[in-house]
């Protein structure tokens, strides 16, 4: 541990060097032997600045961010020491310190020291901290860090060099291996000064196009595995569509959160046949056993995010109903109060109408979600009673009772406001026709909330079997390994063991599968506009809207485009020209680009902006053009 001879007060001291040229060398002399030595130094240098990219792109927590310095951190019991080469604990939300020497240890690589032997040192954007707090982490993100002639950067990398007169090592002074100032003007910014620094700035669309090539990358992996399970890739949505609805026919825009759906019902019960299919394969070699368990995981997790969005779109369901009921509720409570001695004031028809509009916005509501989520309560409740109803009853009761509210509304309006008022009596039959309306549309809700409630726990049990289903398959010392053990020693243990391990998953499938068929035969089979969208594949798990993680908290999917062929000329970039789809991400704000926008061209540039995947794109250009390929293009491509 190196003694704590100084303790860092308030701002830091950075030299960056007198000169800066492409690639962020500074040269301060300019004799052989001094270049021959910068340049063995920026090697180095390089290395660790690569280091800390790969990590940026790499984390699994916060894509972008980037480690605190090693400096502050002074704990036996966290195993943190300064100067040990592990990134420093966060404080409250922040890096304990900007500055410090580079956490090697955190970064996985050899200890980087300079050519005088002093370990590099590092400064971070606080913009990049990896911490909630910090987020959203994404290509629009602002760093924190200035350096004059770079702008915002993401870190700084140090080479010390030999200590200058004054400064004493080993220290935990940044002064006595740094020699210029950070300064704080709304910002951290460093300044030029003199000094025998070698300083490489690592720029932030640099980290950030590293970040959003992995975002890319993961995207497509999702894609094409949800294409493997599915059969096809999900719409798109339009830029700009805050709901993320995906659109039939559309082919190129945001990833969803919805879908357009013709069949609930046949969709689960596709899943379920699939389940029932790889069992098969569960009996044969072991080579096609492993296939048969991985398939099963992938239709496992296609079956659990199916079920967690029906249990979305009950729930939804079930609020909505909920609040019909108590518009319903107050509307026939305000109405009986009116009507109670046979006469209505001034203030009671003013109370009745305002109710009865507020009633009519609910029974709109409840239309629209039967619209989107095609959720039919009525034909739910008649088949778990054994009985038979027509698709579509809840949506014609619902518009029957509106219809029926709104003439109601009007005739006791059109009584109450006239002047001269008729006989407080003469009024009574108008408001209690309205209320007769709001005691039918109180049974409609009742109807729906049971139903949906019914719904939501019924897709729950079967989002845990699913779950209990992956973890027989994945799990630690369950199917998968016991299969792998079985091959690399066959004995009569292990074959039993793979042998029990199989018929869990057997039995656990075939339960899985029950389930989802008798959900399916309460699932309407009509139309649903936004049916919640689920993938089918555990590789786009991290799009899941349930989880908080660095997809949804860095907001990525604002940035995040891609296409599809979906039947139309083939996708062309990077010199192929058969591809079925293409994910691109955008890259930091240009010049004149103004966001969130409906515009593809205020997030992509050149052909990648092209006019014809705005409006319905449904007939997109097939041309992209990769970064660097053109001017001004930053977007980053997966294919």
């Amino acid at each position: 541990m190196i003694p704590n001879r100084h303790r860092q007060q308030g701002a830091a001291l950075l030299l960056v060097s007198a000169a800066l040229f492409s690639g962020g060398l500074g040269l301060v002399l300019h004799e052989p032997a001094k270049i021959r030595n910068d340049n063995r130094q920026m090697h180095i240098l390089k290395a660790a600045k690569a280091a800390l990219i790969a990590r940026a792109a790499t984390d699994d927590n916060r894509p972008g961010s980037l480690p605190c310095p090693d400096l502050a951190t002074d704990s036996s019991g966290l195993a943190n020491r300064p100067g040990d080469g592990k990134a420093d604990m966060l404080t409250r939300n922040q890096c304990p310190s900007v500055i410090g020497w580079l956490p090697w240890v955190t970064l996985n690589m050899p200890p980087p020291r300079d050519t005088a032997g002093e370990m590099l040192w590092y400064v971070i954007a606080p913009g990049l901290r990896d911490d909630d707090s910090a987020a959203p982490i994404n290509g629009e993100t602002r760093s924190g860090l200035h350096l004059e002639g770079f702008g915002d950067v993401a870190a700084l990398l140090v080479a010390p060099g030999s200590p200058l007169s004054g400064q004493q090592r080993p220290s935990l002074n940044p002064g006595d291996y740094v020699e210029h100032r950070l300064i704080d003007n709304g910002g951290l910014s460093f300044l030029q000064g003199a000094g025998n620094d070698l300083v490489l700035p690592i720029r932030l669309d640099e980290v950030m196009a590293a970040a959003g090539q992995r975002t890319a990358n993961e995207v497509l992996r999702c894609l094409d595995s949800h294409q493997v399970i599915a059969g096809q890739v999900p719409w798109p949505a339009a830029p700009g569509n805050p709901a993320r609805q995906g659109q039939h026919e559309r082919r190129f825009g945001h990833l969803p959160q919805t879908q357009p759906r013709d069949n609930i019902r046949q969709e689960m019960q596709q899943i379920a046949g699939k389940l029932l299919a790889t069992d098969l394969q569960l009996r044969t070699d072991a080579p096609s056993m492993r296939t048969a368990l991985e398939q099963q995981a992938e239709i496992a997790a296609y079956g659990r995010n199916f079920a967690d969005g029906l249990q979305r779109a009950a729930r939804e369901m079930s609020r909505i109903g909920g609040d019909l009921d108590n518009a319903g509720q107050r509307l026939v409570d305000t109405v009986a109060k009116a009507v109670a001695n046979d006469r209505i004031a001034r203030s009671e028809g003013s109370a009745i109408s305002q109710d009865s509009a507020v009633l009519q916005e609910r029974l709109e509501a409840l239309d629209d979600a039967i619209d989107r989520l095609g959720f039919d309560a009525l034909v739910w409740q008649a088949v778990r009673q054994g009985r038979h109803e027509t698709p579509g009853s809840t949506r014609n009761r619902t518009r029957t009772l509106a219809s029926s509210l709104n003439a109601a509304s009007q005739r006791f309006a059109a009584q109450d406001l006239a002047e001269p008022r008729p006989l407080q009596q003469a009024i009574v039959p108008y408001a209690n026709a309205i209320g007769a309306v709001a005691v039918d549309t109180l049974e409609l809700a009742k109807i729906v909330v049971s139903q949906a409630s019914t719904a939501a726990s019924e897709a729950a049990l079967n989002s845990q079997l699913a779950n209990t289903l992956s973890t027989l398959i994945l799990g630690k010392n369950q199917a998968l390994d016991k299969l792998a053990a079985w091959q690399s020693k066959p004995t009569p243990t292990s074959s039993s063991e793979l042998s029990a391990a199989l018929q869990a998953v057997r039995e656990q499938s075939a339960q899985f599968s029950a389930g989802l068929l008798a959900l399916s035969e309460t699932a309407i089979a009509q139309p649903a506009a936004a049916w919640p969208l689920a993938w089918a594949s555990a590789r786009c798990d991290f799009l899941d809207p349930a989880l908080s993680g660095w997809w949804q908290s860095n907001a990525w999917h604002a940035q995040v485009f891609y296409q599809i062929a979906g039947g139309g000329p083939p996708i062309e970039a990077g010199g192929r020209d058969r591809l079925e789809r293409l994910v691109i991400v955008a890259g930091p704000p240009k010049n004149g680009q103004q966001r969130p926008s409906t515009a593809v061209a205020d997030y992509l540039e050149e052909i990648n902006a092209d006019a014809s995947r705005n409006g319905d794109a449904q007939r997109p250009l097939p041309r992209f053009t990769l970064a660097g390929s053109g001017t001004g293009i930053n977007d980053r491509l997966a294919y």
